[in-house]
């Protein structure tokens, strides 16, 4: 079973992209996704609320990552810590 790595707060771009180079990562990888989309994150978002849900799910994940600069990238290393 591959391992999964999860993106959070996913942009336009992620889900295109990764599905143009699907042959190289399918056999080792699964992807998962979690929270709203970048762009339909409101102003006034959970961020603490949202890590704490995430790592409450449990699971684990191969990496987490984000393409989303902030606050994607500083929630997907908290999530990660957990």
């Amino acid at each position: 079973m591959p391992d999964t790595v999860l993106i959070v707060f996913p942009t336009l771009w992620d889900a295109p992209q990764l599905a143009a180079c699907r042959e190289r990562w399918a056999d080792t990888c699964d992807v998962a996704y979690a929270g709203p989309p970048d762009e339909e994150r409101p102003w006034d978002f959970d961020v603490l609320g949202f890590i704490e849900e995430v790592a409450a799910r449990g699971g684990r994940f191969a990496g987490v990552t984000s393409s989303s600069d902030y606050p994607g990238a500083t929630v997907a290393a908290a999530i990660a810590a957990r």
